[in-house]
């Protein structure tokens, strides 16, 4: 926005469409006062975004609240040459973003960072209210047609010019209710770890990475810097190999090498594999994976979740024999390993009720699942059904 600052002038409410409305403004180095949002474009303004050099737009974080536990933020931007109406760019809607169970409703900005003359912007839930794991916070460059992925588990991101690159890395809760206390933000969690602050690593032109600090809450390269940032997305993560049940607790060897086993062969379609692993079920799960074309997929996606012991059996996915609640308030929040799994199920929320009414709920419906059996110290593939 060049000399120009900007200001958000509070709207009365009696005069608004909702509370906590603005309408947006520039003053210039001679005083001239220019309304940039037209009339119709009332927003929220609870975090603006840096400018760079060049850029004659601004931008801000909007944040349209349903109540307390209720919002879904939004970058958004504005011409910064007239009065005009706001755009909003492209949202991230990726497998990163699904995996995160950021739905509408229940995610918040983070942090954001100029990056040349694009943004990048840190998605996570609403912290508070549902547990923050890191696979939940992801990070993108904003501005383009699509929104690019650039990586998961930092609170901020921020790029300067010739490769320099600076990110807060968050905090990994070892427990659930780790989790639920770094989600409270109160002002002394327990373990003296605050949930808006995390490791702060640098990485030089040269890209050598060296931590600065090990709390840290926020990061910023000058204008100019970050007017010549060019955003590199980490590289893709290899497949994680599932070794704990949905409480994070591990599983054993031989169960964790039949998992992957199974994943493998159904990965590849290879039906004749996943039958002689299958050679222990007493069901119609053979015949179901010889016949079935939608069974190598489906077997694909159950190995790459966490199981749950149920019975004498390990049953995976875990989430279908126990529910999960988004909520950091109650015993059933969701583990970081149930949101992991909700993710690769695809699982699409329900409204849990009762005590918890109105809350997110994640619950893997169907008539298959795996069913794995433990004797002597060796894992069986016993079955896809419970009626063996």
């Amino acid at each position: 926005m060049g000399d120009n600052v900007v200001l958000a002038a509070s709207i009365p409410e009696q005069q608004a469409d909702f509370r906590a409305q603005y309408s947006l403004m520039t003053v210039d180095r001679t005083g001239a006062v220019q309304l940039r949002v037209d009339r119709s474009g009332q927003v929220s303004y609870p975090q603006r975004v840096a400018s760079v050099p060049g850029v004659s737009r601004f931008a801000w974080v909007d944040h349209p609240s349903s109540g307390a536990c209720s919002a879904s933020d939004d970058l958004r931007t504005v011409d910064g040459t007239g009065t005009s109406s706001p755009v909003d760019p492209p949202r991230p809607a990726d497998e990163h973003m699904r995996g995160g169970e950021l739905n509408e409703g229940s995610r918040q900005v983070v942090s954001t960072s100029p990056a040349g003359t694009a943004t990048v912007v840190t998605y996570g839930p609403l912290g508070g209210c549902r547990p923050v794991y890191p696979q939940r916070l992801v990070s993108y460059l904003v501005g383009g047609a699509t929104p690019t992925y650039l990586g998961s588990g930092m609170l901020a991101l921020a790029f300067g010019a010739d490769g320099r690159t600076a990110r807060i890395v968050a905090s990994d809760p070892a427990t659930r209710e780790h989790a639920a206390a770094l989600s409270e933000r109160s002002p002394a969690p327990p373990s003296g770890l605050d949930p808006e602050a995390g490791r702060l690593d640098f990485t030089t032109a040269d890209g050598r990475t060296s931590t600065l600090a090990a709390h840290a809450t926020a990061i910023a390269f000058t204008p100019a810097e970050a007017a010549a940032g060019q955003a590199v997305p980490d590289p893709p993560a290899a497949p994680s190999r599932i070794d704990t049940d949905v409480t994070g607790a591990k599983i054993p060897t031989s169960t964790a090498d039949l998992l992957a086993a199974i994943r493998t062969a159904a990965a590849a379609g290879d039906t004749a594999a996943l039958a002689e692993l299958c050679a222990h079920c007493v069901d119609d799960s053979v015949s179901w994976i010889r016949t079935d074309r939608g069974a190598s997929a489906t077997l694909a996606r159950f190995a790459a979740t966490h199981p749950i012991v149920y019975g004498p059996s390990v049953v995976v996915p875990g989430l279908s024999m126990q529910a999960c609640i988004d909520t950091n308030e109650r015993e059933q929040t969701c583990t970081a390993e149930q949101i992991a799994d909700a993710g690769v199920l695809g699982l699409e929320p329900g409204i849990a009720t009762g005590n918890l009414d109105g809350w997110d709920e994640y619950h893997a419906t169907g008539p298959r699942y795996l069913v794995v059996e433990m004797r002597d110290g060796d894992a069986f593939w016993t079955g896809t059904t419970l009626a063996g």
